[in-house]
């Protein structure tokens, strides 16, 4: 069942480094993985690896879909499989172990559009982005941590740089979807980028790559809400404009009603 509801946005004030095309050479298995890393940490500010794409993808010529915090990335690999000859996918997680058992799954899948890389996207984010073979079409950001404590809020990926920074690499009409269970969160992540007045946005009511993640489909079966919503990059084409456009996109409270809505018990088909 859908409805809608209103946001109080809490006054507030960064996460996923080396890449590689599916390996045969991970470790196979499953294992418990750590579940937070701290990407403010000198560890995940390393220099990133760019994998070498024309060995990733058969066509680096198709337009690339970047997932943002991929985690094991099994529902990217899913959706891969199914567009084989339409897209490349990119999952981009900080956590290297986790990305580890990813690419041995999708080498034993045989997966030819997709590619891992082990980065923090709020350090490697340009290096990444500007690397890429062919234009970013779309973007996703699913259950990004939340960093709940107050002291935490720092290390969330979404911050204003990361959100500006997102915007003048990505060309203007470029989707990025970003998903959460937590409404705090989601309240702070929908500030942020309206803030940024970067961004048109939309109401989104179905997962956008039309698999479930891990987390979605735990959160499904417990009955819990997804909070989803769609920015859309609208940056102005000369900055003389931005105070023009700003003014025509000033949030009211009726249109952040309108994007804050919800999906309680949302199960994909």
């Amino acid at each position: 069942m859908l409805r809608s509801f209103s946001v109080t946005i809490p006054k507030f004030e960064v996460s996923g480094a080396s890449g590689s095309c599916p390996s045969s050479n991970s470790p196979s298995g499953f294992k418990r993985f750590r579940q937070h890393v701290n990407p403010l940490s000198m560890v995940y500010r390393q220099p990133v690896e760019i994998p070498n794409w024309t060995q990733c993808f058969a066509d680096t010529s198709l337009p690339i879909h970047l997932d943002i915090g991929c985690a094991r990335g099994k529902y990217l690999m899913d959706v891969a499989m199914s567009q084989a000859t339409e897209r490349n996918f990119v999952g981009v997680e900080i956590r290297r172990n986790v990305l580890q058992e990813a690419e041995r799954e999708a080498e034993q899948r045989g997966l030819k559009n997709l590619a891992f890389v082990h980065a923090n996207m709020n350090i490697h984010q340009i290096k990444l982005l500007q690397s890429l073979p062919a234009p970013v079409t779309s973007v996703s950001i699913f259950h990004p941590d939340p960093w709940m404590k107050k002291r935490h809020i720092k290390r969330r990926l979404v911050t204003q740089e990361f959100v500006e920074e997102m915007a003048r690499q990505l060309a203007n009409g470029t989707p990025i979807f970003v998903q959460t269970d937590v409404e705090e969160l989601f309240a702070y992540m929908v500030e942020i980028f309206e803030m940024s007045r970067l961004y048109d946005f939309a109401a989104h009511y179905e997962n956008p790559l039309g698999i479930p993640t891990d987390r979605e489909k735990f959160v499904s079966k417990e009955g819990g809400d997804i909070f989803r919503v769609k920015f859309i990059v609208d940056k102005p084409a000369k900055e003389a404009e931005r105070n023009v456009h700003t003014k025509q996109r000033l949030l009211k409270q009726s249109e952040m009603e309108r994007i804050a809505v919800l999906h309680r018990g949302f199960k994909c088909s």
